[in-house]
């Protein structure tokens, strides 16, 4: 499926990117603990809707979110110039172990 959300230049880039993104901090277990099948159902759909710009960070849950969109963007194939900070030369960190 095609993005379906218009597209603006990203600051100063030439990368153009959805006005539409998805944040990661939920996927980090924020507000409530989130089972893995449920995170990885939520990035499949919203990929599959038409969201290209995705942002996590290390502390989102001490990695667990980067792992989770790590893992998804993986099993997507998605092209690196889909993701804004991949593009631009973020690497996600390691993820952390915890208990849970």
């Amino acid at each position: 499926m095609m993005n379906r959300f218009p597209l603006r230049q990203l600051g100063r880039t030439e990368l153009k990117v959805g006005v539409l993104g998805m944040g990661g901090a939920p996927l980090g277990d924020l507000y409530e603990r989130i089972p893995e099948e449920r995170a990885q159902a939520t990035l499949e759909t919203a990929y599959a809707r038409g969201l290209r710009l995705f942002d996590t960070a290390p502390l989102y849950g001490y990695g667990l979110s980067e792992h989770r969109f790590g893992h998804a963007l993986r099993l997507a194939r998605l092209n690196r110039r889909e993701s804004a900070r991949w593009l631009l030369g973020w690497q996600a960190s390691p993820p952390v172990q915890r208990d849970r």
